[in-house]
């Protein structure tokens, strides 16, 4: 069993630059805390082809070059921005859906409660691991403690459950 630090990969749409700042926001406090090691993983750079059940073909480049990314985490933070999951998670589930089970999930959303249920609802839709936090960031990135807070909270729900699973897949 690994007991070093875990890893927490941060997916998100860097399309617009939104999802990326808030990613790079929760991965900041990860590392002022000492916390968990983090890779930021941008599905809209990844350009996985839209995930086709029962493929009979090669694993496409872009699924093997992101698979051992998803792989290597313990925990993962999805950032959404809107009422929208990031474009491509339904495409990174299907192709790599084995590295996502019994791992924790946090939801951070850039947009209203309202936003935030509806793609918490859509998240557990997923073949994935437990959603086990979910918090709706307002705000622009960075300006606000209460944005500083939340991200903690976040943090430390999502670690509490990355040990006691990462125990469970290893055993």
């Amino acid at each position: 069993m690994d007991d070093g630090p875990p890893r927490v990969a941060l997916v998100f749409d860097g399309t617009d630059g939104r999802g990326r700042a808030v990613a790079e926001e929760v991965a900041d406090r990860a590392a002022r805390r000492g916390g968990p090691g983090t890779d930021l993983l941008d599905l809209a750079e990844a350009g996985l082809p839209e995930a086709v059940r029962g493929h009979p073909g090669p694993v496409p480049c872009a699924v093997a070059d992101l698979g051992p990314w998803l792989a290597d985490a313990d925990a993962f933070v999805v950032v959404a921005v809107g009422d929208g999951p990031p474009a491509g998670l339904r495409d990174a589930v299907g192709w790599c859906a084995d590295t996502w089970r019994d791992k924790p999930i946090a939801l951070v959303v850039l947009g209203t409660p309202a936003d935030a249920l509806r793609v918490g609802s859509l998240l557990r839709s997923l073949p994935t691991g437990p959603v086990v936090a979910t918090a709706s960031l307002r705000t622009d990135p960075g300006t606000d403690r209460s944005r500083q807070d939340a991200a903690d909270r976040l943090l430390d729900h999502l670690l509490r459950w990355t040990h006691p699973l990462r125990r469970t897949r290893t055993q």
